[in-house]
């Protein structure tokens, strides 16, 4: 009996870890199954989300494609205007330098006729303009200056005069 009894509790024993075996596979397996669902989900949000951002890369370089050429077209535009500034600015300065050229020849031709008296030119000396402003008389040659003092030697002044030995020794 005794045999038999300790057969009974070994098998009883093994039944109950076989009951808490299948339990625990049970228990196992349904979380292997979560484990796959949220593997699954994971894998499914992860798609949508890159499908998300492929779309929101697209908006935004279709955006930037859109700015991009509204820049390209103003750059343009504004190369154009500046293209038609330089050919002005070319055009006014030809003009520019014409009338250089021939303020230059008539001026020249000006002064060329001012510039003409008797002893350069055919006028004859009755016909020669005077200028009232330019000074004549005595001194003009070697330009002195006329002074306060009376003529002549001065007072306390000792004179010296020229003698032929000093006007040799100056030749």
């Amino acid at each position: 009996m005794s045999k038999n009894k300790y057969n009974n509790d070994i098998y009883t024993m093994y039944e109950k870890e076989l009951e808490k075996n299948q339990k625990i596979t049970s228990k196992y397996n349904k979380l292997r199954w979560e484990v796959e669902e949220l593997r699954y989900d994971n894998k499914k949000l992860n798609n949508e989300l890159s499908n998300i951002n492929s779309i929101k890369e697209k908006e935004i370089n279709k955006e930037v494609e859109k700015i991009t050429k509204t820049l390209i077209q103003k750059n343009q535009k504004l190369q154009e205007d500046l293209l038609k500034a330089y050919d002005e600015i070319n055009r006014l300065k030809g003009i520019i330098n014409n009338n250089i050229v021939d303020k230059d020849y008539l001026i020249d031709k000006l002064n060329n006729q001012v510039n003409k008296n008797s002893t350069n030119s055919g006028i004859p000396t009755s016909k020669e303009i005077v200028d009232r402003n330019k000074k004549t008389g005595v001194n003009t040659y070697n330009h002195r200056t006329t002074t306060s003092r009376k003529n002549g030697g001065q007072f306390n002044h000792k004179g010296s005069t020229l003698t032929k030995e000093k006007l040799e020794e100056k030749n």
